[in-house]
């Protein structure tokens, strides 16, 4: 008995690691008025399924029923390879909260405070930021089976700083490939300009600078005449 059951857990590993096991795709959406998208792709192997003595529709009920639980929409999917489904919301408050935990266990995130996105007004614009860090040291086994998770973000402005995997064209997706069994720092730093902002800041310097001149020649035109008139006093006291 024990050894079928070796022979079978054997199987089932072999299985796992060639079907590329479990993947998540995770993206956040930042909109310039600091709203946002959540969404994520949670997909199984068919193959795995199978191995795990499940239905197609079974091996993804309690996953669908926490993202419901979050006030993710869902749509259902399936190809000839694998099934899963699409979790979607919207969010008025992008900086609310670190909404990556809802995909990621809390355990997998170090701080939840310091991971969540900051959206931060500047004299001339707006400061996007975000740094997390990924703790999937617990995740080690499921390594060689296959496991992948990317974290995606997709911002209203190009890219300053980042030390992400992938940047796209335009600069304004980017993109980590979590390694499993590894701990991850996610970080990025994307500003925009407000030019309206901009312009009015110059024409106000011009027009404090211009009314510094005006005092400045104002206060020697008057030393000048202040001058010029004790010379002519001096010559007709003489």
């Amino acid at each position: 008995m024990k050894k079928k059951i070796a022979i079978i857990s054997i199987l089932l590993l072999l299985v796992l690691a060639l079907s590329g096991c479990v993947k998540v795709d995770y993206t956040t959406k930042i909109n310039k008025d600091g709203s946002g998208e959540i969404s994520y792709t949670y997909e199984m192997d068919k193959a795995v399924i199978g191995a795990m003595n499940q239905t197609n529709e079974t091996a993804l009920d309690e996953r669908i029923a926490v993202a419901e639980s979050s006030g993710y929409e869902i749509e259902e999917y399936e190809t000839d390879e694998a099934v899963g489904f699409k979790a979607t919301k919207k969010v008025q408050d992008i900086t609310e909260k670190s909404f990556i935990t809802e995909v990621f266990n809390s355990e997998y995130v170090a701080d939840e405070d310091t991971s969540k996105i900051n959206i931060k007004k500047t004299l001339f614009g707006k400061k996007y930021s975000q740094k997390a860090t990924i703790d999937l040291t617990s995740l080690e086994k499921m390594k060689e089976l296959g496991m992948k998770l990317t974290y995606r973000v997709e911002l209203p402005v190009k890219v300053g700083k980042t030390n992400a995997n992938e940047i796209s064209e335009n600069k304004k997706t980017i993109s980590w490939n979590l390694k499993i069994g590894e701990i991850q720092e996610i970080t990025f730093v994307a500003s925009s300009i407000n030019l309206i902002n901009m312009i009015i800041f110059v024409i106000v310097i011009v027009i404090i600078v211009t009314g510094l001149l005006f005092i400045f020649r104002e206060k020697i035109f008057k030393k000048e005449k202040k001058e010029k008139n004790s010379k002519v006093k001096q010559r007709k006291n003489i």
